[in-house]
Parts: C-alpha cells; sequence; structure tokens
C-alpha cells in the first residue's frame, strides 16, 4: 500500500523550488534518477518529476 504524502499538491499556492539544491533521488526504474516537484502518492497518482 502506498503512503499518501502530499508534496506540493496545493496547486493555490505559488511556490519556488530550489532543484539545484535538491539530491536526486533513485526510481523504481534502474538508473533512472528523479527530482520530485509535486506527489500525491509515494509511487501512485499525480507525480510532477525532473528526470
Amino acid at each position: 500500500m502506498s503512503a499518501i504524502i502530499n508534496l506540493n499538491m496545493d496547486f493555490n499556492e505559488k511556490i519556488i523550488i530550489k532543484t539545484d539544491q535538491m539530491d536526486w533521488q533513485n526510481s523504481p526504474s534502474a538508473n533512472v534518477f528523479r527530482k520530485p516537484l509535486a506527489r500525491a502518492n509515494q509511487e501512485s497518482g499525480h507525480a510532477t518529476s525532473l528526470v
């Protein structure tokens, strides 16, 4: 079961994400790394990432 996370899901709120200060994270796919920008659930549902 996926954990509920609400990372930047209020689209009415203006935010600045300093991606140059974020670490790359492993994704479920081998040799693919990402920086999550918005996410509703851990590995399912709405997700926006730099890959």
